[in-house]
């Protein structure tokens, strides 16, 4: 769970850096379609980990029931 978490933590501050860069005006055009594709797969990572998550803690909280 722990990794999970760091992991995700890592792909948000990876996103808000290029975003930062974005706004900025460092990016060129091939540079910015690259890193709207990043987004966009950072995005997905995000939101798969995130499901992983919640899945391990249901399955966590069951778990605890069942020793109660």
């Amino acid at each position: 769970m722990q990794k999970l978490k760091m992991e995700i933590e890592k792909l948000q501050n990876e996103k808000k850096f290029m975003l930062t860069k974005q706004k900025e005006g460092f990016l060129d055009l091939p540079e910015e379609t690259k890193l709207i594709n990043v987004k966009i797969e950072l995005e997905k990572k995000i939101k798969t980990m995130e499901a992983d998550l919640a899945k391990y803690r249901r399955s966590d909280e069951s778990a605890v029931l069942e020793l109660r």
